[in-house]
């Protein structure tokens, strides 16, 4: 018998985070142990050696867990040096990001389920209730992905502006 939860639970408690960190323009900076960098990834298909691949986020705020800290103390101080690639912020910064980006995931998990809502009613306005009902039960409750509705709330959105 497998267990399941409702809710996932973070692999990390907020309480467990002690540094908050942004990444430095032009700096790469590894997240030590492991084999990501902070702020820093090429852009998808393009060669790494690339200057136009590089990709710079110097907005995202990481946070770093006590246990992290203690096994790369070290590391890090050097990196939050004058010299180094890392800027230290305050927890009420990071926290304050946090709920904007997950006010900003429910605000675009909301507007896909609109257009799915949308895209259902045009559906049957055009194919009829009975084969809706069928491509419904075919997808999982949706007719389209939501990669597909959102081009397709596009198109919508550039016929609507072409008719105007």
């Amino acid at each position: 018998m497998f267990l399941t939860r409702s809710t996932p639970t973070p692999l990390t408690a907020p309480d467990d985070f002690v540094l908050f960190v942004r990444v430095k323009e032009g700096r790469i900076v590894r997240r030590f142990g492991t084999q990501r960098n902070f702020g820093y990834m090429f852009e998808p298909g393009t060669a790494k050696d690339k200057p136009s691949a590089h990709i710079w986020d110097t907005e995202t705020i990481h946070a770093i867990t006590r246990r992290e800290l203690a096994r790369f103390g070290r590391e890090y101080m050097h990196e939050l040096t004058p010299d180094g690639g890392l800027v230290e912020v305050k927890r009420e910064d990071w926290e304050a990001q946090q709920k904007e980006r997950k006010a900003a995931a429910q605000a675009k998990k909301d507007e896909i389920a609109l257009i799915h809502q949308s895209y259902e009613a045009h559906a049957r306005s055009h194919l009829g209730d009975e084969t809706v009902e069928a491509a419904l039960r075919a997808g999982s409750g949706k007719i389209l992905t939501d990669e597909e509705a959102l081009s397709w709330a596009a198109e919508q959105k550039s016929q609507a502006g072409d008719a105007s």
